[in-house]
């Protein structure tokens, strides 16, 4: 079926963005959202790790969720429907892309993945009618306790919307 390939390995150690080969025609499109074994093949990091968990999100117009990651947790992510402003934050001391930030838009029509390295935290805003947002987690879900929190405009100030909504997890985290 499809291949995918990645195509850029980003400024910010570890995070890859990955463009599936994507067949398109009248009726729409279609691509292989992830298969371990080519995946292994395209790079050292996809033989050394397994994913173990696939979760979603549902958000509407103005969402912002994020920023949140930790430090066992990789994350290979995607938009399956709408278009989003997303962006990550390397927070791994030891890393010398520690404060490096990646910002991007994705949406469904044009397929891309971002590998968020663990020890990273992410934020995604949807800027249409609705989005659905994949992530494939590394291992099982870490707590909020457990977790690295942002504040959403620490380290990024370049929201397309000034007043999203964000959830009160989200609201009280602190500017640092």
């Amino acid at each position: 079926m499809n291949k995918s390939k990645i195509i850029v390995e980003s400024h910010i150690t570890g995070l890859m963005i990955i463009k599936p080969d994507t067949f398109y025609d009248f009726r729409g499109h279609n691509f292989e959202g992830y298969n371990a074994e080519l995946y292994a093949s395209l790079h050292p990091f996809f033989r050394d790790h397994k994913f173990e968990v696939d979760s979603f999100s549902k958000s509407s117009m103005g969402v912002l969720r994020g920023f949140h990651g930790d430090p066992y947790t990789h994350k290979l992510i995607q938009v399956l429907y709408g278009k989003v402003q997303f962006v990550v934050i390397d927070k791994r001391m030891s890393s010398y892309t520690c404060g490096h930030v990646y910002a991007t838009y994705l949406q469904h029509d044009k397929p891309c993945q971002i590998l968020v390295p663990a020890g990273c935290v992410n934020a995604h805003l949807c800027l249409s009618h609705e989005c659905v947002f994949s992530y494939k987690l590394s291992c099982q879900y870490i707590p909020p306790d457990k977790q690295i929190h942002i504040n959403w405009l620490e380290g990024w100030a370049g929201w397309d919307i000034k007043k999203p909504m964000l959830s009160s997890r989200d609201e009280k985290v602190e500017k640092c």
